[in-house]
């Protein structure tokens, strides 16, 4: 059989990390290993982990390298073990038991894609569907994560897949390479599949594999303001690095994408507006002065 690494990231969350690995302990067996890469913690999740799972390769940083670099090093490490395929899979994440061999199953099909998602659900709703992969519109810069599911339909074309799960064949690594560190967090994985569906690899969504997400616990939620400065900042990246535009139509799409954060946390965000909005123009100056990384401090 071949062999699976399973790549997860933990950052002062090893209570949601721990209920992550027991899911996947209980999931039906295929060959397997799982890398849990610490990036950094300052909590007891080094201790805690290695003693409750001495069995599961523990890979320490001394700093938090973010989620593109923390995934890159497992990566060079299931790499040059042998491994056949990736699986990504955020620490706040719950895998259904029969979820690791549907994926299996299908990337072993002849024909088959090269990268695979789940259908990923909201752990605090567990019907509602979070994403079953996205669209990107490079006109108005909008990306938009499919959460509606018809079964009478095919899904329509997918332009990314979410990294929360995410199976990847070796032979796209070895091709494309790793995930872009600037990005630190959040857009790495659209990046990641924009590079593949350009190098000829296909994206594929597998609705009888499932997963339930609690989402952004490492950045303080989803209208959390350091996960929406991470967002707006290598959102404008992300367009400017795949999607060059005439000068005209470029000054639309950054006042779009610009205004959709500022309404997002006038709407959503629990923070004070003042300092939410705050962190939505650091991005953006972030992005002009090519800033990339770890945010330096908080505002």
């Amino acid at each position: 059989m071949p062999k699976t690494f399973i790549i997860i990231l933990n950052w002062n969350g090893w209570f949601h990390t721990s209920k992550c690995i027991e899911s996947l302990l209980k999931s039906d067996k295929i060959n397997h290993e799982i890398i849990l890469v610490d990036n950094g913690s300052t909590d007891q999740s080094v201790s805690k982990l290695n003693q409750a799972y001495p069995n599961i390769t523990l890979i320490q940083n001394s700093t938090n390298l973010g989620f593109a670099e923390g995934c890159n090093i497992a990566l060079r490490y299931a790499l040059s073990h042998g491994g056949d395929y990736f699986f990504l899979l955020n620490n706040d994440a719950i895998v259904a038991e029969d979820t690791l061999i549907m994926l299996l199953q299908k990337a072993e099909q002849k024909d088959s894609a090269d990268i695979f998602a789940p259908f990923i659900y909201t752990l605090s709703e567990p019907l509602r569907i979070e994403s079953c992969g996205g669209k990107i519109y490079p006109m108005s810069g909008r990306i938009q994560h499919y959460i509606i599911f018809n079964q009478k339909k095919p899904l329509p074309k997918i332009d990314f897949l979410s990294g929360c799960a995410l199976w990847v064949k070796r032979k796209v690594v070895e091709k494309i390479g790793y995930l872009e560190p600037r990005f630190f967090c959040y857009m790495e994985d659209v990046d990641w599949c924009i590079r593949a569906r350009k190098a000829g690899f296909k994206l594929a969504v597998v609705p009888e594999a499932r997963v339930w997400h609690k989402q952004a616990c490492a950045t303080g939620g989803k209208s959390s303001p350091i996960r929406i400065y991470y967002c707006v900042r290598n959102h404008l990246l992300l367009l400017n690095k795949h999607y060059p535009i005439h000068p005209v139509f470029h000054l639309f799409r950054y006042f779009t994408v610009v205004m959709s954060y500022f309404a997002f946390i006038l709407v959503y965000s629990d923070m004070p507006k003042k300092k939410a909005l705050s962190y939505v123009i650091r991005g953006i100056m972030d992005y002009h002065q090519n800033q990339w990384g770890q945010l330096s401090h908080e505002i």
